[in-house]
């Protein structure tokens, strides 16, 4: 493991620990108000060290739980991605011909639906909302995932040790596991590192459109519209989430490059 990787995956667990344990070092929670310190900016005096909001309320606080809640959408969409797209898309690439066309149709008109659209109808069905957020980022998210997966799995099938065994009879489920899905594993998991980040950025923007977590409750994308309003009078509410969306969504995806470098060196 290189120093680099071991760096990015420092500051992995670092943000990790800032969004779960960031609220604890404050007094204040992410709804309560200080009505002596309204649009206060960093200072030590009220214990805000990142300022507060128009309302009072700490933004220390605000953006940690919106880092929890933009990872907790993403990593939520990740995993129903990965099982919805790891399915399908090693369905198509072991079965092939009929099964493989209409999982590939699928996905192509997946990738055809423009994301705002589909954020619009969910929120229309389902309601502004956490839920809907998920149901929206996942239903892109299976996509990549189902191309990445019938591809490797296409090539896995090639492979020497695959041939052999399909020539000495092994079933073709039990070509699979014992030989395919191990194979896979490292793949899946770089395509999981790779899409969170974009996935957090998706719900960042969606929730800065209004589209996902609403208020009372914060996100990194609400979060951004708040401090984008207040810009001029109060540059402290966008800076804060502003840096961390920026930090995360760039170690995530310095780390799913690094992982997918070694992995491809390693074959």
């Amino acid at each position: 493991m290189t120093r680099r990787v071991r760096v990015l995956q420092a500051l992995l667990v670092l943000m990790v620990l800032v969004a779960l344990v960031g609220p604890l070092l404050s007094p204040w929670t992410a709804a309560q108000l200080d009505w002596d310190a309204p649009a206060v900016g960093p200072t030590v005096w009220h214990a805000h060290l990142f300022g507060t909001d128009t309302l009072g309320r700490d933004v220390w606080v605000r953006t940690c739980e919106g880092l929890r809640v933009s990872l907790w959408i993403a990593l939520a969409a990740t995993g129903i991605g990965l099982l919805i797209g790891g399915f399908s898309g090693a369905l198509a690439g072991t079965v092939g011909g009929g099964v493989d066309a209409l999982v590939m149709r699928a996905v192509d008109v997946g990738y055809a639906l423009p994301v705002v659209l589909l954020a619009l109808l969910l929120s229309v069905v389902l309601g502004r909302g956490t839920g809907s957020l998920v149901v929206a980022a996942s239903t892109v998210g299976w996509l990549s995932t189902a191309r990445m997966v019938r591809a490797e799995t296409r090539r896995l099938a090639c492979a020497p040790y695959v041939l052999a065994a399909t020539v000495m009879g092994v079933g073709r489920v039990r070509i699979f596991t014992r030989h395919v899905l191990p194979n896979l594993l490292g793949p899946v998991l770089v395509q999981a590192t790779v899409s969170v980040p974009s996935l957090v950025v998706l719900e960042s923007f969606l929730s800065f459109l209004g589209l996902g977590v609403q208020e009372p409750g914060a996100s990194l994308g609400n979060l951004l519209h708040d401090g984008a309003r207040e810009m001029e009078r109060a540059p402290w509410l966008l800076i804060a989430p502003a840096a961390l969306l920026v930090t995360v969504v760039g170690t995530l995806t310095a780390l799913g490059e690094a992982w997918r470098d070694r992995i491809a060196h390693a074959d």
